[in-house]
């Protein structure tokens, strides 16, 4: 990537001769993808020119990305197949930032112990450009993995008080319900999660789901992070503002991409100021806008860029803007306290992860 002196500015422009290098940080599989000149051997993802060799088509473009590779492997360059899957059937190298912030976001390096309990949450938002929310949904899981036959018959107290009566006095108070084999009325009036009288235990080695929570609203005051997209018209194009801030202090969002829609244009997008990094998709007429961590340190941020455009264009164009990012704690702020074997009380061993993200955040 290319830092620039002007600012915390880092560019990737698809239609310039460039090779993706897909680096294994900590040899623990966590992978980085740079973007380097040509001028580097190493692991070749995709080289594209806007004019000569093109995939997916186009007067004497390449139809595959298998053809693509074989002539690179002819012109005595190293191509890993194993890199190449990462944009097998994706459309190529145009999501490229968005696919390893998913990857870096879902992929899980907890050890397991003898009880594995993981939290799943998504995030569903439908606001307006002007402003206001459509609506916002949250849904969340907590699921449970005896990895012995003692976690079988664990029981696991949580503490859901944030998620009933939340801090932000905006979010209402989500609706929580067990599965059926767990015993609800224990929960409810303890916050322990077991099993029912009579009920089957947990399978061994197969995760289940075991409670549920979920609530929805139209107050833009719940959003765990706003963004504003002024696309502002001047003599032969426009000049598009972004902004974005969190909301709850208490998140950290990582590797949060923003999705801009472009208009047909010749050029590609001058970029004024960016914190944090960019790329642009010529083919997809999209700019993608990385951060890589929001939090009450890093809360807000702005990119400012101007795109020339053909005739006729309109600011509607620049939209629907799509956010996506993930998390590794509970918005909900579900906690779990201790597990035991059911009947003895006796503590278990138990690991904990949780993963809150974006399932879909457009701005219309």
């Amino acid at each position: 990537m290319n830092d620039e002196s002007s600012g915390n500015r880092k560019s990737v422009l698809l239609d310039e001769p460039r090779v993706i290098v897909v680096k294994d940080r900590l040899g623990d599989g966590n992978t980085d993808i740079q973007s380097l000149p040509t001028t580097n051997t190493a692991t070749i993802l995709a080289s594209v020119k806007r004019s000569g060799m093109q995939l997916g088509g186009g007067q004497g473009g390449l139809k595959s990305i298998d053809q693509f590779v074989n002539r690179l492997k002819a012109e005595g360059e190293v191509v890993n197949e194993d890199v190449m899957k990462l944009v097998s059937g994706s459309g190529g190298t145009d999501n490229l930032m968005s696919t390893n912030s998913t990857a870096l976001t879902q992929k899980s390096h907890v050890k397991k112990e003898n009880l594995h309990l993981r939290i799943e949450e998504k995030l569903i938002v439908q606001a307006g450009r002007d402003g206001g929310l459509e609506s916002m949904e949250l849904q969340g899981t907590m699921f449970a993995q005896a990895i012995t036959n003692e976690a079988c018959e664990a029981k696991i107290r949580v503490d859901t008080s944030m998620c009933t009566n939340p801090p932000n006095e905006h979010r209402p108070p989500a609706q929580l319900q067990t599965h059926p084999n767990i015993d609800k009325k224990a929960f409810t009036s303890t916050g322990w999660i077991q099993i029912k009288p009579g009920g089957k235990p947990f399978p061994n080695g197969q995760e289940v789901g075991i409670l549920r929570w979920r609530f929805q609203t139209s107050d833009e005051a719940a959003l765990p992070i706003t963004v504003n997209c002024w696309p502002n018209e001047i003599p032969g194009g426009f000049e598009v503002n972004v902004e974005y801030e969190l909301q709850d202090p208490i998140l950290e969002l990582e590797n949060l991409v923003m999705s801009i829609p472009l208009p047909p244009s010749t050029k590609p997008p001058l970029i004024g100021n960016c914190d944090g990094e960019y790329e642009v998709s010529p083919r997809k007429n999209q700019l993608d806008w990385h951060i890589p961590i929001v939090n009450n340190e890093n809360s807000s941020g702005s990119l400012e860029f101007t795109l020339k455009t053909e005739r006729g264009a309109q600011a509607e164009q620049f939209f629907p803007l799509k956010l996506n990012f993930g998390s590794n704690k509970s918005y909900c702020g579900i906690q779990i306290i201790e597990a035991t074997v059911s009947n003895q009380d006796t503590p278990i061993n138990f690991s904990f992860e949780s993963n809150f993200h974006a399932e879909k955040y457009e701005i219309s």
